[in-house]
């Protein structure tokens, strides 16, 4: 019987520091703008109605980045010739925008270093500023940063590893 008290008693400690953890986390995006994300990654239409291709067809279905590795999907042979020679000119290899590696990769850098990169790789494309923050935080959302009240803006300057809870770098 004490076990039992015990065990459950320390599951519900454990339970609170979980949440009061989560409550901690910057919440840097709303839920709206993911959804907007989410829709724009896959149809991700440039200026002047070139579709150049949705951000899965390079970052791969899951958006996990590609290794060069056969049976990678899409497959590369299927995206229209500038995307191929956008991999090929990578050699196959096509950073991940989810997961660990993700979140390591960025963890140091803060969500406004994240926009600026995300403006300097779609300038040339044409998506507005609305746009490609609605993808980040598709994106934010994908890798299990919180949504919150706040729009994620240009001037957003939290850093990564906040939002998944760490201590400050």
């Amino acid at each position: 019987m004490v076990r039992t008290t015990l065990a459950c008693v320390f599951v519900i400690v454990v339970g609170m520091s979980v949440v009061a953890r989560q409550g901690d986390r910057p919440a840097v995006y709303t839920a709206e703008q993911a959804a907007r994300g989410k829709v724009a990654m896959r149809a991700n239409v440039m200026a002047a109605g070139d579709n150049f291709g949705a951000c899965s067809d390079c970052h791969s279905e899951g958006l996990g980045g590609r290794t060069g590795s056969p049976g990678e999907q899409p497959p590369v042979a299927s995206l229209k010739p500038n995307l191929q020679k956008t991999i090929a000119d990578a050699g196959g290899r096509i950073p991940d925008l989810v997961g660990p590696a993700f979140r390591a990769r960025w963890a140091n850098r803060s969500v406004k270093d994240l926009s600026l990169n995300f403006k300097d790789r779609f300038a040339m494309g044409g998506l507005s500023e609305d746009t490609r923050l609605d993808i980040l935080a598709y994106v934010l959302s994908e890798n299990g940063f919180p949504a919150g009240a706040e729009p994620l803006t240009m001037a957003t300057d939290v850093t990564v590893a906040l939002l998944s809870g760490a201590q400050a770098p």
